[in-house]
């Protein structure tokens, strides 16, 4: 397995390109000072995930500076594992943005077994890209419903080629929700110019 280890003390911004370098990759990140984490990956989970998610290991460093993370990933088990490894890391993490990739299969998405720091006290936006109706999207909507305490906005944006219905708000908006000042919203899918990155929607 090939090791990558990033340590700055005063590292504000880290971008992952796309590539097969972190194909069977363990990165490691020491930059306490780290405020922005992207990765422009073609396939899921951010932290360089290719083919499948077990294939990397994030090593438990803390990002105590980062206040916005976006994600392109899979809305399935390995992905979300990773998903809510990161949360863990980002006990400050403020605002969320996931670009909802292909949904390979149905899974069920279960309640973390420890406290999650940014769910329980600083997550206030999440904005979900890409957004279909699909029951695995459905499932990660409940989970952060449930568990994200003091969120103030939950932004949906369609799919480009989603079938938009009132049935499919209705399920939204009828998801019990812990924090009581939360507001979801829903656009459709608009960019200013022609683009297949999906950074360019976030």
């Amino acid at each position: 397995m090939k090791l990558l280890y990033i340590d700055s003390a005063s590292l504000l911004y880290i971008t992952f390109h796309g590539g097969d370098f972190y194909d069977n990759c363990e990165i490691k990140i020491s930059c306490p000072a780290l405020k922005f984490l992207k990765c422009k990956c073609p396939l899921p989970n951010d932290i360089g995930l290719y083919e499948e998610a077990r294939q990397v290991r994030l090593s438990p460093i803390c990002f105590n500076k980062l206040k916005s993370l976006k994600l392109k990933l899979g809305v399935d088990e390995d992905h979300m594992q990773v998903m809510i490894q990161l949360l863990k890391y980002s006990p400050n993490l403020e605002v969320l943005k996931l670009w909802c990739d292909e949904i390979r299969h149905c899974w069920q998405m279960h309640d973390p077994e420890e406290s999650i720091v940014c769910l329980d006290s600083h997550l206030k936006s999440i904005q979900l890209i890409g957004f279909k109706d699909e029951e695995n999207e459905i499932e990660l909507l409940r989970f952060f419903l449930k568990n994200a305490r003091v969120l103030e906005k939950l932004t949906f944006v369609w799919a480009g080629y989603a079938l938009k219905s009132e049935e499919a708000l209705k399920k939204v908006l009828n998801i019990p929700r812990t924090s009581s000042q939360v507001l979801l919203t829903f656009h459709d899918a608009k960019l200013k110019r022609k683009s297949t990155n999906w950074l360019d929607y976030c």
